[in-house]
């Protein structure tokens, strides 16, 4: 699969949760960083609307290129 750029310091591809959540909430434990990034995701409506029908669900350890590209286009780059 071809990965996709959003600019030249984030490539849009598959990753894990916990990879993601480490961008964008640096400096704290995994454990930390999975905790409030999980709470960015579900409680914000819109976005969350957004990725269940991308099929996201609360027990999705990867996310997949579509779910990568809402999440970036709603929170902005990591």
């Amino acid at each position: 699969m071809e990965e996709k750029y959003t600019d030249h310091s984030f490539i849009i591809r598959p990753y894990s949760k916990a990879e993601l959540a480490g961008m964008y909430i640096p400096g704290c434990t995994r454990k930390v960083a999975l905790r409030k990034f999980n709470h960015w995701l579900r409680f914000d409506p819109t976005l969350w609307k957004k990725l269940q029908e991308a099929e996201l669900n609360v027990k999705t350890r990867d996310y997949n290129y579509v779910q990568v590209g809402i999440i970036v286009n709603h929170l902005g780059n990591p």
